[in-house]
């Protein structure tokens, strides 16, 4: 959107706007006023009364509110009185009645605009300073208003609101009206255009108020443009405007850590199309754009080596060629890329970022690139903080006092220690796969057990938290409870898991692409209960019933190979345990080890390869949820032997202390837990 006066948006609508410096002002001042000290004084009689020999029509007084002074006095305040003087100088100068000046603009021809300087100057900062700080103009009775952006139509729009507080906004009028306002210094007119603008932001239109705003300095209207395009940039990036942002404005928007989107290929995109859009002045800012703007290590790298084939620009500009070569082999060799974040955290959670846990990043967008020699050797920016506060979403489980599996759905604000019912599950299920897809919440498998009824499911239900509603999708190929679920490259794994009286080593991912189901290799024992976790685009699946034992065995899944291999065992055999990553480790939370529910948390190091004990649970179970957020593991419901349970705790790792947090809404055991932005409550 320029400058120059053209319509922002054809979808803009008009208003009419009444400045509040009139009636309404008046009005809550009046309202002001101590009950005590006030009274509304009736109108009187029409009955005509004697004076002297004849008869005169008695006063009508207007609407006004008395206030009683502590000396016997009254103070009378006229309600209507300055609008009311307001329209007695429209009407005065409308008959061109004590005009002292006439106003002109750089138009040439017709009749200027007749006025009453003290009526300009009362409402204009500028017209006070021309007309009262000893300027030529104060004795000039024909004044020009020198600037290009002021023609004699918006001009005389804004000496009528001088004189009546009203203005009408269209869409045709609003950049004219704000430039205009600024430059005579009308706050209350600046003030109506912003809100205009404010409301007609769209996808189409922000960037474009946003640079407007910018010009001509309307710093808060610049602010709310600016956090529209964060918020909405998914759909901000496929319109025209995003384009024509220069290098260091294109660089801003797409290394906020809270850009709201669902994957980061979508921001590699959007640069992509924007070098496009000038290739030759472009191509040389890619790569820099690319390197502070795009987390690299997000993407899959099947992602990466098709943009490495397809795209032009990428093939023909050997640094953003080369760049995404070192990522692709990074990935592919499971080595994390340092993140620029200060925490420990953030430095050390890339590589989990398709895992459904959230790691903490420095709320600085701001990181610096380490020279290390080698291409692509750099520091990533830091995690994206999704837009909205991350909850802790809950889903199913089963309740003992009703002997059935849950279709409950709730949320926990750690911010705000409260939960939140959510709509209900599209079916019952104790046992499911839960984790989130691009901001979605997915719900896997379990099994059905209501009204008599025991199968075990092979179903697909997606939440949107947006939308805040239920979706299914394509079934699984083989019915799974007691399922591990993950999220690597952007597909959901399901793992494991048991149908009937059949457990399963079988293993099969989801493409929401094509939406279905593919077998991948099977595990080398079958398991059901067991944990899923991913780190460094690795899929781990820890412990688990084989039908006989509790296991200790850990298999660690190669995307890239299609196989499965065993790592480092447990120190202790568990089943149903809650499993999570957080700061680079895998920690394994509660479960049952044949004999008893347990306290035991431990905790894998891949770099290591090896388990080691952190502080224990306060309270022994199994069937346990867990998730991340902020760097707190937390560890939900669960079963300890005797009873159900709906105490949470949490887990500091800088203490390693464990705390209690507050209840779920109900007792449940073997329930799925993710975590996700805050949902759209009605």
């Amino acid at each position: 959107m320029a400058s120059n006066g053209s319509s922002p948006s054809p979808s803009w609508g008009s208003c009419s706007y009444r400045s509040f410096s009139s009636s309404a002002s008046r009005q809550r001042q009046q309202q002001q006023l101590p009950p005590e000290h006030s009274a509304s004084v009736a109108s009187c009689s029409s009955t005509r009364l004697p004076l002297g020999g004849g008869y005169v029509v008695p006063f009508m007084p207007r609407q006004q509110m008395q206030e009683k002074l502590p000396d016997g006095s009254s103070r009378f305040k006229l309600c209507k009185y300055a609008s009311e003087m307001l329209d007695s100088l429209q009407a005065i100068r409308q008959d061109d009645c004590l005009c002292d000046v006439t106003l002109h603009t750089e138009e040439t021809g017709g009749e200027g605009i007749r006025a009453h300087k003290v009526v300009l100057a009362g409402s204009s900062q500028y017209f006070r300073g021309m007309f009262t700080r000893g300027m030529r103009e104060e004795t000039m009775s024909e004044v020009c208003i020198r600037e290009v952006n002021i023609t004699k139509e918006v001009l005389c729009t804004l000496v009528d609101f001088a004189y009546t507080g009203e203005i009408h906004i269209t869409q045709d009028n609003v950049q004219r009206l704000l430039v205009a306002a600024a430059f005579l210094q009308m706050r209350h007119v600046m003030e109506a255009c912003t809100v205009y603008l404010e409301q007609q932001l769209d996808p189409s239109n922000c960037v474009g108020i946003m640079e407007f705003a910018r010009t001509h300095d309307c710093m808060d209207l610049e602010a709310k443009a600016r956090r529209y395009v964060h918020e909405q940039f998914c759909d901000v990036a496929k319109h025209e405007e995003i384009l024509d942002l220069c290098a260091e404005d294109m660089a801003e928007i797409v290394q906020q850590e809270d850009l709201n989107i669902n994957c980061e290929s979508e921001v590699f995109s959007a640069l992509v199309r924007w070098a496009e859009h000038d290739p030759c002045t472009r191509v040389d800012q890619l790569e820099s754009l690319l390197l502070r703007g795009v987390r690299l290590s997000s993407l899959a790298p099947a992602f990466l080596e098709d943009q490495l084939q397809r795209c032009h620009l990428i093939r023909h500009e050997p640094k953003c060629y080369k760049l995404l070569m070192d990522r692709v082999r990074r990935l592919t060799q499971h080595t994390p890329v340092p993140c620029a974040s200060a925490s420990a955290s953030s430095s050390q959670c890339k590589g989990m970022a398709v895992s459904t846990s959230v790691c903490k990043s420095s709320s600085s967008s701001s990181y610096a690139i380490e020279d290390t020699g080698e291409v692509g050797m750099v520091v990533e920016p830091p995690p994206r903080r999704p837009g909205g506060q991350m909850v802790i979403y809950v889903a199913g489980g089963f309740y003992r006092k009703l002997m059935d599996s849950l279709k409950s759905f709730e949320c926990y604000d750690p911010s705000t220690k409260e939960w939140a019912r959510l709509p209900d599950l599209l079916r019952p299920r104790c046992g499911p796969g839960v984790t989130t897809l691009q901001g979605r919440v997915c719900v896997v498998g379990g099994r059905v057990m209501q009204c008599g009824i025991n199968t075990d499911a092979c179903s697909l239900d997606i939440y949107d938290p947006r939308e805040n509603k239920w979706i299914t999708c394509c079934h699984m190929n083989q019915a799974r409870s007691r399922v591990g679920v993950a999220v690597l490259d952007s597909m959901i794994y399901a793992v494991g898991g048991s149908s009937g009286g059949e457990l399963h080593n079988s293993a099969e991912r989801y493409h929401q692409d094509t939406d279905h189901w593919e077998y991948i290799s099977n595990m080398r024992e079958a398991r059901h209960s067991p944990g899923v976790a991913v780190l460094n685009r690795l899929i781990y699946v820890i412990g688990g019933f084989d039908g006989r034992r509790r296991l200790q065995s850990v298999e660690c899944y190669h995307p890239e190979r299609n196989q499965w291999e065993l790592v480092s065992p447990l120190q202790r055999a568990r089943s149903a345990a809650g499993v999570a990553v957080m700061r680079g480790h895998v920690y394994a939370v509660g479960g049952f080890d044949g004999t008893h529910q347990l306290t035991s948390v431990e905790r894998y190091d891949p770099s290591r390869n090896c388990w080691e004990e952190v502080a224990p649970l306060l309270k022994a179970r199994s069937g346990v949820g867990v998730a991340v957020i902020d760097d707190k593991l937390f560890a939900l419901g669960g079963f300890d032997g005797s009873d159900f349970l709906p105490c949470v705790e949490r887990y500091e790792p800088d203490t390693d202390t464990w705390h209690p947090e507050t209840n779920m809404l109900c007792e449940r055991s073997g329930h799925g837990v993710t975590t996700g932005r805050m949902p759209t409550l009605s």
